[in-house]
C-alpha cells in the first residue's frame, strides 16, 4: 500500500505547516462572533466576567466582597467554597 502514496515535497509540507495557523485565525472569529451574539441577546448573567469585554478578574473580586460586605451588614451569612483545579489532570496519562 505504500507504493499507491506520493512521497512528500516542500508544498505538502508547507501545507501542513500552515493548518495550526489557520486554526487559530478560525477560532479567533469564531471567539468573537459567539461572544457579540452572546452580548447583543443578553445571554451572559450579570456575574459572568469571564470572556467578556470590560470585565476583568479585578472587578469580579471587587463584585463579590462589595456582595459580601452587603449580606454581613445585613447580619447574614456568608459561606463560600473555593476550589483550584489547577492540578485537576495531573493524573492523566497524557501519552494515550
Amino acid at each position: 500500500w505504500c507504493n499507491l502514496l506520493s512521497p512528500p515535497t516542500s508544498t505538502t509540507a508547507m501545507l501542513i505547516s500552515i493548518l495550526p495557523v489557520l486554526g487559530k485565525l478560525m477560532e479567533g472569529v469564531m471567539f468573537k462572533q459567539i461572544q457579540h451574539y452572546f452580548s447583543v441577546n443578553g445571554i451572559y448573567s450579570d456575574v459572568q466576567h469571564a470572556y467578556r469585554e470590560g470585565f476583568s478578574t479585578s472587578m469580579a473580586l471587587t463584585t463579590l466582597t462589595d456582595e459580601w460586605l452587603g449580606q454581613i451588614d445585613r447580619k447574614l451569612l456568608v459561606g463560600v467554597v473555593l476550589l483550584d483545579f489547577s492540578a485537576a489532570f495531573d493524573i492523566v496519562d497524557h501519552e494515550i
